[in-house]
């Protein structure tokens, strides 16, 4: 069980920094990718999904990201 203060609560605005979605949902599959969110960590080998757009992990990035995947095709990420 986690506490947490008032004034910094998972899901609002300036607090992206402070908390990791975790997706239990979706397999990361190109059949079921995962919904990219621009606050994610992305893993090598998973898929991942941005305005209908499937995108393949290429490399881990070992921290959350916040730029679009179109913008990190060829550095993180190949179009599918």
């Amino acid at each position: 069980t986690y506490t947490f203060v008032d004034t910094y609560l998972p899901g609002d605005t300036g607090t992206e920094s402070l908390f990791s979605e975790i997706n239990e949902a979706e397999e990361g599959t190109v059949d079921n990718p995962i919904p990219y969110n621009n606050n994610m960590e992305l893993t090598e080998g998973l898929y991942y999904i941005q305005n209908d757009v499937i995108y393949r992990c290429t490399r881990s990035t070992g921290q959350p990201v916040y730029h679009d995947l179109s913008a990190l095709v060829g550095l993180y990420v190949e179009q599918v």
